[in-house]
């Protein structure tokens, strides 16, 4: 299985008039820019006030089975980041926690794809879009009877076996610029919120050419989105509780936001296909 490219307009993008400095913090799972990635259009979510591991926690559900489908958010805030300070020189880090019980048959097969992309100072040069797509990485989740595993995806190295505990786990990717014109460094961990923030996998990949330019470490700008994506049909019985959604540079305090009010955006995104 490979990937392929494509692009397509999306509408409708949506970010919290609360927010007021660049750094958002959603420990309730719920920017309120959660949306349908076939439409752009924002979808009603479940937020839960308690149960999380930080709070609350939303639950999002596989929007199209049949076509492994689900939701992505801006972490409320779309780019052109309008809070962003411009080059992210210290690092930017974009996060996500979700609920896993691997001992529930609905997640002993099949899997989801936690996708994740920063935002760019540069515009691709076929589309015009504030997106390099090189710095994009995926955490693959895949269930089987012996515990969750969970590699670089498509078909990379794996990050974590054999999980096999229930409980909040954070998904985090750290993207570090080098030197100017050097590509930037995306640190990919995942830590276990229910043993005390414990790390249980990470690796290292480096940005590339994903056919719009090098992400180069001048490029990393302000957050960009994630995606619940590559979701088969009946796993975790298509709906996941997601807490803990941020971004922020590295290094700076981030701002707790509970609110969602909305303004429109159209976006230009690209789409994955398989083959």
């Amino acid at each position: 299985m490979k990937k392929t490219y494509g692009w397509r307009l999306i509408a409708t993008c949506a970010f919290p008039l609360a927010l007021t400095s660049w750094g958002q913090n959603y420990p309730n799972g719920n920017p309120g820019d959660w949306s349908d990635s076939n439409t752009g259009n924002p979808i009603s979510v479940t937020t839960s006030p308690t149960g999380g591991p930080n709070g609350g926690y939303t639950t999002l559900n596989n929007l199209y089975p049949s076509q492994d489908n689900g939701p992505y958010s801006w972490f409320g805030s779309p780019p052109p980041n309008p809070s962003s300070p411009g080059p992210a020189s210290s690092g930017l880090t974009q996060s996500i926690a979700v609920y896993l019980n691997p001992s529930l048959s609905s997640q002993q097969s099949g899997g989801v794809v936690i996708d994740m992309v920063p935002n760019a100072t540069t515009l691709t040069p076929q589309y015009g879009t504030p997106q390099l797509w090189g710095a994009e990485e995926e955490f693959a989740l895949a269930g089987t009877s012996h515990g969750l595993n969970i590699n670089l995806w498509p078909s990379g190295p794996s990050i974590a076996s054999g999980i096999t505990s229930a409980g909040w786990y954070d998904f985090s990717m750290s993207f570090v610029p080098g030197a100017a014109g050097t590509p930037v460094t995306i640190d990919l961990n995942v830590n276990d919120l229910s043993t005390g923030d414990s790390l249980v996998g990470s690796i290292s990949t480096t940005a590339v050419d994903a056919g719009t330019g090098t992400y180069l470490s001048e490029n990393l700008d302000g957050s960009g989105y994630v995606w619940l994506t590559e979701w088969s049909d009946g796993f975790a019985g298509n709906s996941l509780e997601v807490a803990d959604v941020q971004a922020a540079p590295d290094g700076a305090t981030t701002i707790l936001l509970l609110g969602s009010s909305f303004a429109g955006l159209a976006i230009l995104r690209r789409r994955f296909g398989r083959s």
